[in-house]
């Protein structure tokens, strides 16, 4: 397999192939150095995804809005987006005395950014190494040293050029975000932060658009399928009308797949259509727009049963897994309580979840607190749905 497996401190050991292993070794160097029981840095390319562990790699990178620090090479590149001759040879003399030797990645928007604030994301992402090789000392074997991939954390370097305004109801995170005064948006702390009806159309599978169009998204174990429905806007021989609607329908799913975050297999049924310029049209704008998102993907183009295929790239949980975690249930009933008690006098109330839910709640020490608090009589039935019934007083 020309791979070695590690163990990280999960349930499934780490994958790291031969391709991901730091220096040039050949095979039998790679066996040599690589023993039993060696320690060593790395760093998770690709989380772990059903029965799969994590792909881990050697080749450390640490990155920021405009810097990519790579403390085990020694070579610094440029951004190919940025091809003046001069900002190229400026941006090279700047850094080649700043980065100490190690390997530097300077990102398009770098250009842009006054020098002085280069200079100190450069010297906070060389303070992470720092960090980093200092609890390799002290921490035990197997055992996590740096964290930079936060949700919170990773959002933020995805759209730092388009966010104007975030909004916490955690004061450890806004803690950790006011000490970065780098940052051109405004951070603003809200205790009460009621996000319920948001969370419930997040989860909603069913996209609804302008003029009666809208998106059915189905979630499989395999893959995920996308069904364009254009209600009344059109008729089945408007051959324009179809193109116009699938055209508006693509550009939405695109966006759909970055807020979702949908990867892997992807079948879209459009609006059927037998115009091939058109449907050759369709697919060059769908990749213009899908170029707009971060994540890498392959268009494939129609099957002859007329379905667009594509693949997107893994990086992270989808929101479609990340709903079903007891912590993201157990903070849509925590929101419906809050909202219960600010409209009605209702305190005795039936709460149905998974079993997994349940018990979270019952562990839960805010959620027991606030019930405590607010002298609520709850009654637990395990379900599939989530639901919460009001109940008569005796």
């Amino acid at each position: 397999m020309k791979a070695i497996f590690i163990d990280i401190g999960l349930d499934k050991n780490a994958y790291l192939d031969f391709s991901d292993i730091y220096g040039r070794l050949d095979e039998k160097e790679i066996v040599k150095k690589y023993n039993v029981g060696k320690e060593i840095i790395v760093q998770i390319s690709k989380n772990s995804i059903d029965k799969k562990g994590a792909k881990v790699t050697e080749k450390i990178s640490i990155s920021s809005h405009n810097l990519v620090l790579l403390p085990k090479e020694d070579k610094l590149y440029i951004s190919k987006k940025i091809n003046d001759i001069n900002v190229i040879a400026n941006l090279k003399n700047k850094f080649d005395v700043l980065r100490d030797g190690y390997g530097l990645i300077v990102r398009t928007n770098a250009n842009e950014i006054d020098y002085k604030l280069l200079e100190i994301e450069l010297d906070s992402l060389k303070k992470i190494w720092s960090e980093i090789l200092r609890k390799k000392v002290i921490k035990s074997k197997n055992k996590l040293v740096y964290c930079i991939n936060n949700e919170y954390e990773q959002f933020i370097k995805d759209y730092y050029y388009k966010i104007k305004k975030v909004i916490v109801n955690s004061k450890d995170i806004y803690n950790k975000l006011i000490e970065n005064k780098n940052y051109t948006f405004d951070i603003i702390y809200k205790q009460e932060l009621d996000l319920s009806d948001d969370l419930i159309k997040i989860n909603n599978n069913t996209i609804y658009l302008e003029n009666g169009i809208n998106l059915v998204i189905d979630y499989t174990e395999a893959l995920t399928v996308i069904d364009v429905n254009s209600g009344k806007f059109i008729s089945n021989n408007n051959v324009n009308g179809i193109y116009k609607v699938n055209s508006y329908a693509l550009k939405e799913i695109a966006r759909q797949l970055s807020i979702k975050n949908i990867s892997g297999i992807i079948i879209i049924d459009l609006i059927n259509f037998k115009n091939i310029s058109l449907g050759k049209k369709l697919i060059n704008e769908f990749r213009y727009v899908l170029n707009q998102y971060k994540n890498r993907f392959n268009l494939f183009g129609f099957t002859g049963t007329g379905l667009l295929e594509l693949t997107r790239q893994y990086n992270s949980k989808s929101l479609n897994e990340l709903v079903k975690e007891p912590n993201y249930e157990a903070d849509l009933i925590l929101s419906k309580l809050k909202q219960i008690l600010l409209n009605t006098k209702s305190k005795r109330l039936e709460i149905y979840a998974s079993s997994e839910v349940i018990q979270f709640i019952n562990k839960n020490e805010t959620f027991n607190k606030f019930i405590n608090d607010n002298e609520l009589q709850i009654i637990y039935k395990v379900s599939d749905k989530l639901n919460i019934k009001h109940l008569p007083y005796n």
